[in-house]
């Protein structure tokens, strides 16, 4: 069983073809994983564990900037790790959710008044130049600086 010259060439068309398009959806994939994702949709892993950040933006034109006295008025201490309050199997680090970088005895950190997240002083500051709402949560940051007479509503949250 013989193939004929046009049977055999027909053959090395098709398996040609077939081996582009392989090649083909091979490189659309490989540049799906090299290409950077936004910034809303990065993954960090950070201590063995997954951080998971999206970041909302506003439009152009539209950002809301925190006061200067509500960006000085946030509290901020030197770090302590909590002692006791973990087993001594488990140590317990807490992570600044802008920078990605964990706590560290004696550093300057800045507590957001309404929803008691941790974050560096400095990282904090510049995240505020940006936006009024936590970095973590997404509460308003500004309405509890000034001193709110009652707990924020479900509209505080952003």
């Amino acid at each position: 069983m013989a193939l004929s010259l046009g049977e055999v060439a027909m053959l090395v068309v098709d398996v040609a073809f077939v081996l582009c398009l392989i090649v083909a959806i091979m490189c659309c994939c490989e540049d799906d994983r090299r290409r950077p994702r936004s910034s809303s949709q990065r993954d960090a892993q950070v201590g063995g564990r997954v951080v998971m950040l999206r970041v909302v933006e506003a439009p152009p034109g539209q950002q809301r900037v925190a006061p200067a006295a509500a960006k000085a008025a946030l509290p901020y201490f030197p770090y302590a790790q909590a002692q006791g309050r973990t087993s001594s199997s488990e140590t317990q680090t807490l992570v600044c959710a802008v920078c990605l970088e964990e706590l560290r005895h004696g550093e300057l950190c800045s507590e957001v008044p309404a929803c008691r997240h941790i974050f560096h002083r400095g990282c904090v500051g510049s995240w505020m130049k940006k936006s009024d709402s936590c970095p973590l949560c997404r509460v308003k940051i500004s309405s509890w600086i000034a001193g709110p007479t009652e707990s924020p509503t479900a509209a505080d949250a952003v």
